[in-house]
């Protein structure tokens, strides 16, 4: 088994001119984050020649590109579309599909032999660009990181790695969008079920589960409480656009919603994440390479 991954450049940019045309050929930069020390998390090709790199702060990029029109980062407008795209393709081409990230999915080609899976793959990358009507471009692999950076460097079309020793495994692929994570705990009905022990247990819960997606490089967009009682149960249930990454962000978001009331008693606690997606939250790039990394223009110059 080999892995091919679909890469759509400037997917965040291209959601966001069509939804406002306006925009087109404006320096964009999407931020995650709040303030000046938000962090870039994606720019248009025109913000990017002034010098603005994903990972670098707010001030840092509005330094580089003074004319540049900041947005709220579209993580999950991305996430959304790559579903879209990956639930047409696990209907018609195969059910190993996975959304690798905020601009590219993983699918699992089986063939016979080089040639055959060449076919396989251009046919693949063909009815991708087709269903999704964007720019899309391919890398084949043994690897998912093979495969992604392939995709990346190639130019138009498919970019085929030749086989190496290492792989992933076969079972690696699965159908993401129908993951979920959950832990549960029970409650002393005689000492530890208050509405202030419960909210503490829903809180352990929900920091055991980040735990786990960290581990597993993801995150989620829906949170689920489940409150068991001797009358029966209760279900709270709070869903969010964009993607989250930990407990913290679980807990406001299901907050609003969660009321738990002192009787009848709370005998066990179910937390839920779920609407799981990649981890796509972005890390500082480094201060001094960031400051020192001449303009687009400077560097030409310089050259």
């Amino acid at each position: 088994m080999r892995i091919l991954c679909a890469w759509f450049p400037k997917l965040d940019v291209e959601l966001a001119t069509r939804l406002r045309p306006a925009l087109a050929g404006r320096h964009l930069v999407f931020l995650q984050g709040s303030g000046d020390r938000a962090l870039v998390s994606g720019a248009s090709c025109a913000a990017a020649s002034a010098g603005v790199l994903t990972g670098m702060s707010a001030g840092q990029a509005r330094r580089r590109s003074p004319a540049a029109v900041f947005l709220s980062d579209n993580a999950g407008a991305c996430i959304e579309e790559l579903e879209r795209v990956a639930g047409i393709l696990r209907t018609r081409v195969t059910t190993r599909v996975e959304v690798g990230g905020r601009d590219h999915l993983f699918l699992a080609i089986q063939a016979d032999s080089p040639d055959d899976e060449r076919a396989t793959a251009l046919r693949v990358m063909g009815l991708v660009r087709a269903w999704s009507d964007r720019p899309v471009r391919g890398g084949l692999a043994a690897t998912r990181l093979e495969a992604l950076e392939a995709a990346r460097a190639s130019r138009r079309g498919l970019l085929i790695c030749p086989p190496s020793g290492e792989s992933d495994p076969p079972d690696a692929i699965g159908p993401f969008r129908s993951e979920s994570l959950a832990a549960s705990a029970s409650l002393d009905t005689d000492a530890g079920s208050s509405p202030l022990a419960v909210r503490a247990r829903i809180s352990s819960l929900a920091h055991r589960l980040e735990t786990i997606a960290s581990a597993r490089n993801q995150g989620f967009r829906d949170v689920r409480v489940v409150l068991h009682r001797e009358a029966g149960t209760e279900t709270f249930r709070a869903r969010s656009s964009a993607p989250l990454h930990t407990a913290s962000e679980a807990l406001a978001l299901i907050g609003s919603s969660l009321a738990v009331e002192s009787s009848p008693a709370v005998t066990r606690v179910e937390v839920f994440f779920e609407r799981l997606t990649p981890d796509v939250r972005i890390r500082p790039l480094d201060r001094t390479f960031a400051e020192t990394m001449p303009e687009r223009g400077n560097l030409l110059r310089a050259g």
